[in-house]
């Protein structure tokens, strides 16, 4: 029997009836076991573990604080945080929330008078656990609840809580209960043993139902007009008026995949009046979510357009349903999402999703098919990261002055992630700190820590990468269209690399400090999603089930420079593959090879077009016990492999956080790091997040054995190859982009002189500026951006003064372009608006013939770009 208090609340709250959850749940933790709670969206989770704990906590008089309550997110942190603390209101406990964005205010009251419970991020609790006063307070903790707990126990930040809650059970020097909630996952067992050896799972499977409909819309001459309008295709203009649509008709949440996407979709609806769906990503900031949320609960909105920023249980209000924009590419996702609307167990939730090609549509059955035969994507365990381990050395030896060793190893391996952490790899660990003098290992066998451990400890609380963004600068119309993260650029930013912005590929020119300077390219089969790092990875199971829907086989199929083998693999084991190939071909060929691929296809972009024969034959040369040695051997001289080496080497305490990303410097650093458990760490973590070696050997077995077999495809073959990149586009020809380089360039505007009598002619831009003649009668005109030293050497000369070097080298110039103007009229200032183009290439640019003023022009932009591409090297 439960506190009456806390019983009234509860039917003041309208909880008058129990969910199978709760009932399932609720006695078990009132019996203090540790228990994994799995149910779908809308079980009533959440008060399955408070409805006992607030009860145990009323009969517990003790001071201080009693319950920790652990989430993934912040905004979910927040979104306990008020439901709860009005229950707590109303039964006498105090709950409070901490976290990054907590003022200096209220952590000191916190560390002064700790509340009953406190709510908190992972990262937050390494943080107190340090603390001094609030420290004093978790050592009353009896009882932790893990809120989305198979959000976390596949990352690094899993890890690095699993140790924070054994440090935290040194400090209360007792077993605590722990409590996971979890969404339904199949390998419930393994999330079970993180929370602790002895917790017993709640399992419910529900009978909670799911009504999802596909829609592949059909395009109308309409469409087309609209498309024109908004700057897209018509399949999209089809869709955002779909979306309008079901807006009216019920709330929705709109869920797409990348926030680019978002802003996109955004963007248009707003062009078209709808000034009742606004937009939610992690990108905005904190005021703008919160103030989003909070319309849309009081119902000034119709719609949210959201990334997986809303998929968790942020209270939002009654959604009536889910629509997703393109397949959500997981079960779990769609789960998730779709869960949002109807979120009881009760009711039925309603989702929408709307396809804009074949593949997403393929792609949305075959997830929906996974979700009818009740699987789902697994959430395994991240085992001992030794760079988080690191951190945690560090941690332990803040909690306590000078612990031993042995008590630091045994701690950490009661960690489940930890369980079979060696002694050897411990002590490897502990090599690297002192040898950066990081710790200090006492002949007494205790542990010291250096001057700068602490500084290091707090600097690394998250191991979430912390990204540098660069600005994207378009050349052509010298304007700015966007930001790219560091990991982007790290893997991708040599120039010459063609990359997909605001649904159109864009040509990197160069890079300098924070900017990326681009041109517009046409080549869309090349072009990396700029997005990519966002991604959301499609398992095996679900790519294999497209392929048969599809009823595809292996093809192979070259167009140009580019051989595309579409294979249905998954996005690892394709990028496990791709990569291996990749390798063995440049080592074939003697020349470098451009790698793109997806959940379906492996692209490799040749240097030479003769090369795409060599592709089939080292395809089927390839033996499943090549892959591992092979692709540690293609990956470690990646790019990719340098910028994880970069944020494993932080995390170990070897770079400063705030470290920006150096070719050439990491490259001198993984040189003196090689071989030892930092670059053993780099390659673990890309094998974690981005290969499946045992997955491609399986791939490469079906081949060998012939039960795939590769077929080559005619050049003439339409692979939907880029079809996501282009759903947003309206293409521009080539004329349209010449048009806006011609504006830019004829809209410059430059001061004339005579150079005759030196009298100034006029302020014009050079579309102005065509037959122009002096007063005198002369037509030696000259131009300059700006009056300068030319100036004052001109008129000096008209007064026969003698000039400097400086002067003469001046007026050099100006003699230069009066020549190039008497010559070539208004084309000579034309040339010169080039960025970088100075007479010299000018004069070049214009002693040549063009039929089309289109070559003209791609002449000057050739030069621009031979500009920004050098420039840095000039003095």
């Amino acid at each position: 029997m439960i506190n009456k208090e806390l019983y009234k609340a509860l039917m003041n709250k309208g909880v008058n009836n129990l969910t199978s959850a709760q009932k399932k749940a609720i006695p078990k933790i009132l019996s203090g076991k540790d228990v994994l709670l799995c149910a779908p969206t809308g079980y009533g989770k959440t008060l399955a573990a408070m409805i006992p704990v607030l009860d145990k906590m009323l009969k517990n008089k003790e001071e201080g604080m009693k319950t920790l309550y652990v989430t993934p997110l912040r905004a979910l942190n927040r979104d306990v945080f008020e439901r709860l603390v009005k229950l707590g209101e109303k039964i006498g406990l105090r709950i409070e929330v901490r976290h990054g964005d907590t003022t200096q205010y209220q952590r000191r009251k916190q560390a002064l008078n700790p509340p009953d419970m406190l709510i908190t991020t992972p990262e937050t609790l390494q943080a107190i656990l340090t603390g001094k006063r609030l420290r004093e307070g978790l050592a009353s903790v009896k009882t932790i609840i893990i809120d989305e707990v198979h959000e976390l126990i596949s990352s690094k930040r899993g890890t690095q809580l699993s140790v924070g809650l054994e440090r935290l059970k040194n400090l209360t020097k007792r077993k605590m209960q722990l409590i996971g909630l979890s969404a339904t996952v199949n390998n419930k067992q393994e999330v079970a043993d993180w929370i602790s050896s002895e917790c017993e799972i709640v399992n419910i499977e529900g009978s909670k139902e799911y009504e999802v409909k596909i829609i592949k819309p059909g395009v109308s001459q309409e469409d087309k007009e609209l498309a024109k309008k908004l700057h897209t295709n018509p399949s999209i203009a089809k869709t955002l008026k779909i979306i309008t649509r079901l807006v009216k008709e019920k709330k929705s949440i709109i869920f797409v995949n990348t926030r680019e996407l978002a802003e996109n979709i955004s963007s248009r609806l707003q062009a078209m009046n709808n000034k009742d769906i606004s937009v939610h990503h992690s990108s905005l900031s904190k005021n703008s979510r919160i103030n989003t949320e909070a319309d849309f609960k009081k119902g000034g909105l119709r719609g949210i357009i959201a990334t997986s920023s809303l998929e968790l249980g942020i209270d939002i209000g009654d959604v009536e349903q889910v629509i997703q924009f393109n397949s959500p590419r997981q079960v779990n996702k769609l789960v998730q999402r779709v869960g949002r609307a109807g979120h009881t167990s009760t009711q039925v939730s309603n989702g929408v999703v709307i396809t804009t090609n074949q593949q997403e549509y393929l792609e949305t059955k075959a997830v929906l098919k996974q979700l009818k035969n009740k699987w789902v994507e697994e959430s395994s365990i991240y085992h001992k990261p030794l760079d988080v381990l690191a951190h945690q050395v560090i941690g332990i030896c803040l909690d306590e002055y000078k612990p031993k060793v042995k008590d630091v190893y045994n701690t950490i391996k009661q960690a489940r992630p930890y369980q079979s952490l060696t002694w050897n790899e411990f002590s490897s660990v502990l090599t690297i700190l002192k040898d950066i003098r990081m710790v200090f290992l006492n002949d007494d066998g205790t542990i010291g820590i250096g001057k700068k451990a602490r500084f290091y400890y707090y600097d690394n609380l998250s191991t979430i990468p912390n990204e540098k963004n660069y600005h994207i600068h378009n050349i052509d119309t010298n304007s700015r269209i966007g930001t790219l993260h560091e990991g982007f650029i790290a893997k991708n930013g040599e120039p010459g690399n063609i990359f997909i912005c605001r649904a159109e590929p864009w040509e990197i020119i160069s890079i300098e400090d924070d900017r990326v300077n681009v041109s517009r390219s046409f080549d869309y089969d090349s072009a990396i999603p700029s997005w990519e790092g966002e991604l959301i990875p499609i398992h095996q199971q679900v790519t294999e089930t497209m392929r048969q829907l599809a009823e595809q086989e292996l093809k192979l199929e070259v167009h140009d420079k580019n051989v595309i083998i579409t294979t249905y693999f998954g996005s690892k084991v394709n990028q496990t593959i791709g990569e291996v190939l990749a390798y063995l071909l440049s080592n074939k060929k003697g020349t470098s090879i451009g790698l793109k691929n997806d959940a379906y296809r492996i692209i490799l972009k040749l240097k030479n077009a003769s090369h795409a024969e060599a592709v089939e034959e080292v395809l089927n040369e390839i033996k499943p016990s090549w892959i591992t040695s092979t692709a540690y051997n293609a990956v470690k001289n990646s790019n990719a492999f340098l910028y994880r080496f970069m944020h494993v080497a932080k995390r170990f305490g070897i770079l400063r956080k705030n470290a920006e990303f150096s070719n050439y410097r990491l490259k001198k650093l993984l040189e003196a790091y090689d071989n030892t458990v930092v670059t053993k760490e780099a390659y673990k973590e890309m094998l974690v997040e981005k290969l499946d070696l045992s997955g491609a050997e399986k791939a490469i077995s079906r081949i060998n054995n012939g039960e795939l077999k590769l077929t080559a495809a005619s050049n003439e073959t339409i692979n939907e190859l880029s079809t996501n990149f282009r759903d947003f586009s309206n293409p521009k020809t080539t004329k349209e982009i010449m048009d806006v380089v011609k504006e830019r360039l004829m809209n410059k505007e430059y001061l004339y002189y005579c150079l005759n009598c030196g009298k100034y002619v006029g302020k014009l831009s050079v579309r102005h500026s065509k037959n122009l003649e002096c007063k005198c009668g002369s037509k030696l005109i000259t131009f300059l951006k700006k009056r300068s030293r030319g100036v004052t050497a001109l008129k000096k000369r008209i007064n026969n003064q003698a000039l400097n070097t400086e002067e003469e080298r001046q007026l050099k110039k100006l003699e230069v372009k009066a020549n190039l103007y008497l010559n070539y009229d208004y084309m000579a200032p034309y040339a010169i608006a080039g960025r970088g183009v100075g007479p010299t290439t000018a004069t070049r640019i214009l002693k040549g013939f063009y039929q089309r003023e289109e070559d003209f022009l791609k002449k000057i932009i050739k030069a621009e770009k031979r500009f920004i591409r050098t420039k840095k090297y000039w003095k």
